[in-house]
């Protein structure tokens, strides 16, 4: 069953639950692998940043990585959801930016279908 193919936002909180940042997603499900791509939608100062997306379906937990093919763009991490319902997963992502330790804490994260 395809769960994941499509056109996704996301939404990143700060630790208050305001959005900081978004992004729109296109992800597709070949089986369980994941494979897509992120382009950072809000703030608009950051429309430009763009990432490579790839995980996998387990059970109701969609795991995956993601990193830049430009070298100018340095974020890249992980991030573990839970299925809510077919529109919505939500789970947490950590971070690393060049020259600096993983985030020692997760972000909130959800995943809502465009």
């Amino acid at each position: 069953m395809d769960l994941i193919t499509g056109t996704w936002t996301d939404r990143i909180y700060d630790p208050e639950g305001v959005v900081i940042k978004s992004d729109v997603i296109t992800l597709r499900q070949v089986g369980l692998e994941i494979a897509g791509n992120i382009r950072r939608e809000y703030p608009v100062d950051q429309a430009h940043r763009k990432w490579e997306i790839a995980g996998k379906l387990i059970d109701k937990d969609f795991i995956a990585i993601f990193w830049s093919d430009n070298p100018e763009i340095t974020s890249h991490g992980c991030w573990q959801l839970r299925r809510e319902n077919d529109s919505l997963y939500s789970g947490y992502y950590m971070k690393t930016d060049a020259g600096d330790m993983p985030s020692a804490k997760s972000v909130r994260l959800d995943l809502v279908r465009k």
